[in-house]
């Protein structure tokens, strides 16, 4: 009889379950299904070949740069699901997403995740922040690791703003006769 009443008092419970999960109703809150899990942005960045596919990314949804901001500052991950992540980001122009990646220009450690992020960053805000990205890509151009400087000077050239024109142009005085420049030109 205990056993009974218990059972009646779970069996509306169930049948309310049964019917949600049969309707593809969810009986939590909306804010919990807004950011794309982990693994379906992983999905999205794995594969030998891998290529960004601007579909495959954006149909993560509502939350995906979030997501994938999570996946590049992810030191337990492999670099290059977090450069793939980085370079998926340039999809999401959003001041959010321009603020997270000027703010890890400056903490990389790593000079592949440097340049994937100077990458990103001039692609995705080239065209709404221009003085922003010049302002904060102009002091790699005396970096010392040459293929961070070189990074910066392609990003920098594609911009069309004075600033960068100006920086452009020193860099390339400094280093006349240097493989720099040929591997500038030769992109």
């Amino acid at each position: 009889m205990m056993m009974t009443r218990h059972f009646m008092r779970i069996l509306p419970i169930a049948a309310c379950l049964s019917v949600s999960l049969t309707l593809g109703v969810a009986l939590w809150p909306a804010a919990a299904l807004a950011q794309p899990s982990r693994a379906e942005a992983m999905q999205a960045l794995a594969g030998v070949e891998w290529t960004l596919e601007t579909d495959a990314i954006t149909a993560l949804g509502d939350g995906a740069e979030q997501t994938l901001m999570a996946i590049a500052d992810d030191d337990s991950l492999l670099n290059v699901y977090r450069i793939r992540a980085l370079m998926a980001l340039k999809l999401f122009q959003t001041s959010d997403v321009a603020d997270y990646l000027e703010s890890r220009l400056a903490v990389w450690s790593n000079d592949a995740l440097s340049r994937r992020t100077m990458e990103s960053f001039s692609a995705g805000f080239a065209q709404t922040y221009p003085q922003r990205v010049a302002s904060a890509l102009t002091p790699y151009l005396a970096n010392g690791n040459p293929h961070l400087r070189i990074t910066a000077a392609r990003a920098l050239r594609s911009l069309n703003t004075a600033q960068a024109r100006v920086a452009v142009n020193a860099y390339l005085s400094d280093r006349a006769q240097s493989w720099e420049i040929e591997a500038l030109q030769n992109e």
